[in-house]
């Protein structure tokens, strides 16, 4: 088994884990949803992806990550940083009252 292979594994077994694709968890830890079929195909990655992926699992598994739906998954953005202000405004630009 090669290293590349050995990294797609990991990426399978935490994303069967955390009822995930394992292309979603490339694209959340890497922003490269592309990278699984990559690898997939033969290709390969670099050592600083793969720490970067590697970082990532571990951080989700240690509870380092937002949980969402019952799994650990990290947060795509972080609304306990905005202000009220900001959380009042949706993505048009229109305001949202409560």
């Amino acid at each position: 088994m090669t290293s590349t292979d050995q990294l797609l594994r990991e990426i399978e077994v935490f994303a069967d884990e955390r009822q995930l694709s394992a292309s979603t968890v490339a694209r959340l830890a890497a922003n490269d949803g592309k990278l699984i079929a990559r690898l997939r195909a033969g290709g390969t990655v670099t050592l600083a992806t793969a720490e970067k992926l590697r970082e990532f699992m571990r951080s989700a598994r240690a509870g380092g990550r937002e949980a969402g739906a019952g799994r650990a998954t990290p947060a795509l953005h972080n609304d306990a940083t905005k202000s009220d202000e900001q959380q009042a405004v949706t993505g048009n630009g229109a305001e949202v009252f409560p």
